[in-house]
Protein backbone atom coordinates (compact mmCIF):
# COMPACT_ATOMS: atom_id res chain seq x y z
CA UNK A 1 0.00 0.00 0.00
CA UNK A 2 2.41 2.56 0.79
CA UNK A 3 4.68 1.53 -2.23
CA UNK A 4 1.88 2.66 -4.44
CA UNK A 5 1.11 5.96 -2.57
CA UNK A 6 4.85 6.46 -2.74
CA UNK A 7 4.83 5.31 -6.31
CA UNK A 8 1.74 7.64 -7.05
CA UNK A 9 3.45 10.58 -5.55
CA UNK A 10 6.98 10.49 -7.03
CA UNK A 11 5.01 10.13 -10.61
CA UNK A 12 2.99 13.17 -10.05
CA UNK A 13 6.83 15.09 -8.92
CA UNK A 14 8.23 13.39 -11.95
CA UNK A 15 4.84 15.11 -14.12
CA UNK A 16 5.72 18.70 -12.65
CA UNK A 17 8.86 18.84 -12.95
CA UNK A 18 8.54 18.05 -16.83
CA UNK A 19 5.59 20.84 -16.88
CA UNK A 20 8.29 23.06 -15.06
CA UNK A 21 11.16 22.52 -16.97
CA UNK A 22 8.34 23.25 -19.93
CA UNK A 23 7.68 26.22 -18.66
CA UNK A 24 10.48 27.53 -18.06
CA UNK A 25 12.08 27.12 -21.43
CA UNK A 26 9.43 28.98 -22.62
CA UNK A 27 9.95 31.58 -20.33
CA UNK A 28 13.56 31.76 -21.61
CA UNK A 29 12.75 31.64 -25.28
CA UNK A 30 10.56 34.71 -25.08
CA UNK A 31 12.70 36.19 -22.99
CA UNK A 32 15.72 35.90 -26.04
CA UNK A 33 12.66 36.96 -28.07
CA UNK A 34 12.06 39.80 -26.21
CA UNK A 35 15.83 40.80 -25.57
CA UNK A 36 16.30 40.98 -29.51
CA UNK A 37 13.60 43.41 -30.06
CA UNK A 38 14.27 45.80 -27.51
CA UNK A 39 17.94 45.38 -28.64
CA UNK A 40 16.36 46.78 -32.37
CA UNK A 41 13.88 49.03 -31.05
CA UNK A 42 16.64 50.90 -28.62
CA UNK A 43 19.28 50.90 -32.13
CA UNK A 44 16.50 52.59 -34.20
CA UNK A 45 15.71 55.03 -31.62
CA UNK A 46 19.18 55.54 -31.05
CA UNK A 47 19.67 56.06 -34.95
CA UNK A 48 16.82 58.78 -34.84
CA UNK A 49 17.72 60.47 -31.94
CA UNK A 50 21.64 60.60 -33.22
CA UNK A 51 20.15 61.77 -37.02
CA UNK A 52 17.60 64.36 -34.73
CA UNK A 53 21.03 66.08 -33.40
CA UNK A 54 22.95 66.27 -36.39
CA UNK A 55 20.05 67.73 -38.41
CA UNK A 56 20.05 70.35 -35.16
CA UNK A 57 23.70 71.21 -35.49
CA UNK A 58 23.43 71.20 -38.85
CA UNK A 59 20.82 74.12 -38.14
CA UNK A 60 22.83 75.79 -35.81
CA UNK A 61 26.10 76.03 -37.87
CA UNK A 62 23.57 77.66 -40.22
CA UNK A 63 22.05 79.80 -38.02
CA UNK A 64 25.38 80.89 -36.46
CA UNK A 65 27.21 81.21 -40.12
CA UNK A 66 24.43 83.67 -41.08
CA UNK A 67 25.04 85.95 -37.56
Amino acid sequence: MKSTLMESRVRSLEEMMADLITTVEQTSLEMRNDTARLKEEMRASYDRMEKSTDRLKDELRASSDRS
